[in-house]
This record gives C-alpha cells, sequence and structure tokens, in this order.
C-alpha cells in the first residue's frame, strides 16, 4: 500500500481564491488605508489583495488614457 506524506498530500490541495500567476510584493500602507481595506473586506467578503489589485487596475488605466 503506497503511502501519501503530509507535505505531498498539503501540495495537492488548491487555495480557493487564490489567483493564478501573481508576483508577490511588500507595499507599506498608511494605518489608515489598512483600516479602511479591512472594513472593505468585511463588506464584501473580497481579500484585501484582491481589492489591491482592482486598485492598481485601475490607476494603471487611468496613467494609460492620459498619455
Amino acid at each position: 500500500m503506497a503511502s501519501i506524506s503530509q507535505s505531498s498530500a498539503l501540495k495537492a490541495i488548491a487555495v480557493p481564491g487564490k489567483p493564478v500567476n501573481v508576483k508577490q510584493v511588500m507595499v507599506y500602507l498608511t494605518h489608515a488605508q489598512h483600516e479602511r481595506l479591512q472594513k472593505l473586506k468585511a463588506r464584501t467578503g473580497a481579500p484585501m489583495s484582491e481589492s489591491i489589485r482592482r486598485a492598481v487596475d485601475r490607476y494603471l488605466t487611468l496613467m494609460e488614457r492620459r498619455q
């Protein structure tokens, strides 16, 4: 009987909602920004990282249109 190690079993579990093809970066937020993102997360259920990605996309689109 073949046994599966615990680490192998954990690798097979997909993390729900984790985006594919992302780059991890460190961002510093003010206390007020963090608090507002926490409130948004509580209201919408969307992870803070998703809200930040959406905001960055909107900002980049805006800046591209200005050029």
